[in-house]
């Protein structure tokens, strides 16, 4: 007797992590407007290089914000 074939379909889901350098603020920006200007642009970065591939856009947080001084 034959062996019985079972044929399957399967599908996996990958989650990335991505370190993405965006935009650039001006000293009168307040770091609340940074923060969520920074996440939008992240997000539509990733959505427009993904197109229709990036189902879910999950867990977005900005690590690191760096600033300069000057005197005047």
């Amino acid at each position: 007797m034959a062996k019985e074939t079972i044929l399957t379909s399967t599908v996996a889901t990958v989650t990335v992590t991505l370190d993405i350098t965006v935009g650039s603020w001006g000293p009168g920006c307040k770091l609340e407007q940074v923060y969520s200007q920074a996440i939008e642009s992240a997000e539509g970065k990733v959505r427009r290089l993904m197109g229709g591939e990036a189902r879910k856009i999950h867990s977005v947080k900005v690590v690191a914000i760096a600033t300069s001084t000057e005197r005047q």
